[in-house]
């Protein structure tokens, strides 16, 4: 009924792909199909949520509709890194107008794998040096008030995923004020003020942060601003 085609790690899970042999008109258990959101076709990994995927494992489907009835063509079967034993057995359940049939696959073993797991290298702190930059500069929005910086997300383990990356107020830092206004610095990351999502995979995963220095209402002080800005991300 379904071949092996191969396994793969994704986001945390194992992916066990199959190719259907069958034009059975089967669903995957709740796919939440117009026509069954319960499914009648069930895939189970024994001891881990079966039958049926329940919250241990999932199944999902590519399929089309042709005379009323799913014809199924790729199925995937998704169990959670942490609970992939040595071989995974799965069975198959599924209906065939009304008559229950069971079907035991091919024992897999899966690839050997650890979960991805990522961090800012040796730093999660980001020094922004200004250099010394003139108030007029900045009201001329010169290039000098416009610093650069790279970050580096370094991931180890096997597949991929995302990282939320959090820039501080919305992306300003307050520098100084006086009695007209404020001056600060604009971070972006990557083009984004605030958040950003990052795809990464096992390896090195670059990041870029402008910093601008910005004049907010009437800011009045003259004369240069020195320093840096210390930035500090953090991974979920």
């Amino acid at each position: 009924m379904l071949a092996f085609i191969s396994s793969s790690v994704s986001n945390g899970f194992v992916v066990f792909k199959y190719a259907a042999q069958t034009t059975l008109p089967v669903l995957c258990m709740g796919d939440g199909s117009p026509t069954n959101p319960g499914g009648s076709w069930d895939i189970g990994y024994p001891g881990y949520g079966y039958p049926g995927p329940a919250s241990y494992a999932q199944c999902s489907w590519n399929g089309w509709q042709y005379s009323s009835q799913w014809l199924m063509d790729i199925v995937e079967l998704r169990v959670p890194l942490g609970l992939v034993r040595e071989n995974v057995c799965p069975t198959v359940r599924y209906l065939d107008y009304g008559i229950l049939n069971e079907y035991n696959l091919t024992c897999q073993t899966p690839p050997i794998v650890q979960p991805l797991s990522c961090n800012f290298g040796s730093t999660s702190s980001f020094i922004i040096a200004h250099g010394d930059v003139s108030i007029t500069d900045i009201k001329n929005n010169a290039n000098n008030a416009v610093k650069t910086i790279t970050g580096n997300i370094v991931c180890t383990g096997s597949g991929s995923g995302t990282v939320n990356l959090s820039l501080p107020n919305t992306g300003f830092l307050s520098l100084a004020t006086d009695s007209g206004g404020t001056l600060r610095t604009m971070l972006v990351l990557d083009g984004t003020l605030g958040s950003k999502q990052v795809n990464v995979t096992t390896g090195t995963t670059n990041f870029e942060i402008r910093s601008t220095l910005n004049i907010l209402n009437n800011y009045t002080s003259s004369g240069a601003v020195s320093g840096s800005t210390t930035l500090t991300l953090s991974l979920p």
